[in-house]
């Protein structure tokens, strides 16, 4: 299915344009890989607040494909990103 349809649309662009393209934007869904995740993020969080965005979806929210993490406790995992570990 055709993500255009759906109202959907995905840009690469540098930091310095984040803030902009998120002006009039309800939400961003991120797509990360793993290994860059926490930095960018808070730089997606640091752009979405003065466009005024709503919600920023992190990469913790989509599939995590290490075979033990359907085992662990979702509150664990928030936790472990919030102390930085």
């Amino acid at each position: 299915m055709d993500v255009m349809l759906m109202g959907l649309s995905g840009r690469q662009l540098p930091y310095r344009s984040t803030r902009r393209c998120l002006l009039d934007q309800d939400a961003v869904v991120s797509a990360l890989p793993e290994d860059r995740t926490r930095s960018v993020h808070v730089r997606m969080i640091d752009a979405a607040i003065p466009a005024g965005l709503k919600r920023v979806i992190p990469t913790e929210y989509g599939n995590n494909t290490y075979p033990a993490a359907s085992k662990l406790d979702v509150r664990y995992e928030v936790s472990r990103w919030k102390l930085g570990i």
